[in-house]
């Protein structure tokens, strides 16, 4: 499960999701986690099953 902590359109929801699932293995229980989607640095947390976004950054410098 996925639980968005931030407010995006549903569209840039969908892409999070796409590049959180292809990662999720990789990603460590308990440890943070940055993914980049379209030029957009992705910032989360992984808890056993749920995977939660904290926060998105815009520009990437």
């Amino acid at each position: 499960m996925i639980t968005f902590k931030i407010d995006v359109s549903d569209e840039v929801k969908k892409e999070i999701e796409r590049a959180v699932e292809g990662k999720v293995d990789e990603i460590v229980d308990g440890e943070e986690f940055t993914v980049i989607v379209d030029g957009k640095a992705v910032l989360g947390t992984r808890s056993g099953d749920i995977v939660e976004i904290e926060r998105v950054i815009e520009k990437v410098l």
